[in-house]
């Protein structure tokens, strides 16, 4: 019944009197007040789809539900208590899909998370205010391929663990107050499409083996502290169609190995300390539709190949 315009409040007796229930699927209505507790009950259910209501309180122990698969309990107006459902979940072995964005999560979160199904694929946590470290226990989850924790309050290094996570496709950790250097083996998850670090603040080098990660369309780093040169490696991501190095202090010349993004339709390294030419290779960039090159020091000319660009919306080389 998703997508509708039904208000008020869940039976609380709804786990009881549909006790061979598989599938629950109330998305993007107005429903309101708790979570029955009775829907523990029901041990049949395998897809519970509760998002975008203004469901309030604390999350239920699903741990009872045995063949539970996929949760998207997100846009809510829920609390985490004390994190214990986390732990309850560990009993549902089938759960591949969590997905509990923008519901109030607050505190740290805990270590148990480790402890849910080797299963799970996409962990969804973005948009809450979840503070500390990111457990070093995540990387014990090796089926994940998606694992969103941006719009938080995290602190501390991003773990060299994270390079465990070989099936990941989309790791975003934006929006946070991550500090330390990206750690060298994230050029371990060769999976990846898209990799956004972007408004924390990370230091040190930009990660050469994230060229090792040659699937990658999307690498946003901006918004961090980040110096030294941008190394040549991660030209070889041949897809990559969005490219965002802007507000950092990297130096140094723009490699000409710029040219091999041929699929590039995005490239910003705005507000840096870049010097030297600009690339004419970059006019190899044929379906390039946004240049921002402004705050920088290049000096010389603006190459003749731009007039290869016949796609561009925007060029900002001020």
């Amino acid at each position: 019944m998703a997508n509708n315009s039904l208000v008020g409040r869940l039976p609380s007796d709804i786990g009881y009197t549909l006790p061979n229930i598989e599938g629950l699927i109330l998305s993007t209505n107005m429903f309101d007040g708790p979570i029955p507790a009775s829907l523990t009950s029901a041990s049949h259910l395998s897809q519970l789809y509760l998002y975008n209501n203004s469901f309030t309180g604390s999350i239920p122990f699903f741990g009872s539900l045995p063949n539970l698969e996929e949760i998207d309990l997100s846009y809510n107006r829920l609390e985490a208590g004390n994190w214990d459902f986390v732990s309850s979940l560990s009993n549902c072995s089938r759960l591949t899909m969590l997905l509990l964005v923008g519901i109030n999560l607050q505190g740290q979160l805990p270590s148990s998370v480790g402890n849910l199904s080797t299963s799970l694929q996409w962990l969804w946590l973005s948009e809450n205010k979840i503070s500390g470290h990111i457990p070093l226990e995540i990387s014990i989850l090796k089926s994940l391929t998606m694992l969103y924790m941006d719009y938080n309050h995290l602190t501390g290094d991003i773990r060299t663990t994270i390079g465990n996570l070989n099936s990941l496709v989309d790791l975003t950790l934006a929006q946070n107050r991550l500090s330390g250097q990206i750690p060298d083996n994230i050029g371990n998850l060769v999976k990846l499409i898209a990799l956004k670090l972007d408004g924390n603040n990370l230091t040190g080098r930009i990660a050469a083996s994230i060229g090792r990660c040659t699937q990658l369309q999307k690498l946003n780093l901006s918004y961090n502290s980040l110096d030294g040169t941008i190394p040549r490696e991660i030209f070889k991501t041949y897809l990559l169609y969005e490219f965002d190095l802007s507000h950092n202090y990297l130096s140094g010349e723009v490699p000409e190995e710029v040219g091999n993004l041929i699929n590039l339709k995005k490239i910003s390294i705005t507000n840096n300390s870049l010097s030297g030419n600009i690339p004419s290779t970059l006019g190899q960039c044929l379906v390039l539709e946004y240049l921002e090159m402004q705050e920088n020091f290049f000096v010389g000319s603006i190459p003749r190949s731009f007039v290869n660009l016949v796609g561009i919306k925007k060029m900002d080389i001020s």
